[in-house]
């Protein structure tokens, strides 16, 4: 058994996950803190947070991946959206993650989180039209959604409310950071709003990057003897986390397909 030695800690690699950046510097996560050549960094910081949610949407992007049933799946990170289900260069599902630690926030109805995810829907719909008639909107988050706001109405398919809600705190909030936010919001024709609340579904209080884990290990868990689960686990996640940087460093395209993926798998 391999073991890596990190801040005074001995890790089994299905323990981590583990990058480089660009200045070659490695950095190890285990559970929810992040180790930078022997030293902890506090989750919390800004530059860590970052990494975490990169390193999320490509884990979250393996896990819906696998758990779907089209064998000729196309899934692409960072090239419509976070992660987009398409077919042939069309987006039909757009996904965003929002990866918070310890599954704290809510999304409220101030949250920066789901206003910016508003402004960059409503630019490309006002680039492409179709979209609201052939694509999903996804917003995928560990944050919770409490009762009453706008985010908690879109999950009931109650959109006029939601919207009348969403029209309001724009129109009254003070908050700077969202303020070209509200205004793409304002600007964009009230039936055209509505009607892209009705495509929106808000999967919240998802499973965090540690978590997320466990939930691949449960559609692996019927390819192969338990024993060999976690080491099964490690090859799937080590052949995805070395494909994924391929797709953006080299000027192949960043579609991933599912059946390429078993293909690979079963020859390495």
């Amino acid at each position: 058994m391999i073991y890596y030695y990190c801040s005074r800690q001995y890790i089994r690699p299905s323990e981590i996950v583990f990058v480089a950046d660009s200045d070659g510097i490695c950095y190890f996560i285990k559970q929810k803190k992040i180790y930078k050549e022997g030293c902890t960094i506090n989750s919390s910081h800004e530059a860590g947070a970052q990494m975490l949610g990169y390193l999320y949407q490509v884990r979250f992007a393996l896990y819906m991946l696998l758990k779907n049933d089209n064998s000729d799946a196309q899934i692409s990170i960072e090239k419509f959206d976070d992660v987009t289900f398409e077919t042939n260069g069309t987006p039909y599902e757009l996904i965003q993650l929002k990866h918070h630690t310890n599954k704290a926030g809510s999304l409220s109805d101030k949250s920066g989180d789901l206003w910016r995810t508003l402004k960059v829907w409503i630019d490309m719909i006002n680039s492409d039209k179709t979209l609201l008639e052939t694509t999903d909107f996804v917003i995928i988050t560990t944050a919770q959604v409490n009762e009453g706001t706008a985010a908690f109405k879109i999950q009931k398919n109650e959109c006029s409310e939601a919207y009348s809600i969403l029209k309001e705190t724009a129109q009254n909030s003070v908050n700077k950071e969202n303020k070209p936010f509200y205004q793409s919001f304002l600007s964009m024709d009230e039936k055209e709003i509505k009607k892209l609340l009705s495509h929106i579904c808000i999967l919240s209080s998802a499973p965090d990057i540690v978590d997320v884990l466990e939930n691949i290990k449960k559609i692996l868990k019927y390819s192969c003897p338990f024993e060999y689960l976690d080491t099964v686990t490690e090859r799937v996640e080590g052949w995805w986390f070395i494909r994924c940087p391929r797709s953006f460093v080299r000027s192949c395209s960043r579609v991933l397909r599912s059946r390429a993926k078993r293909r690979s798998m079963l020859s390495t």
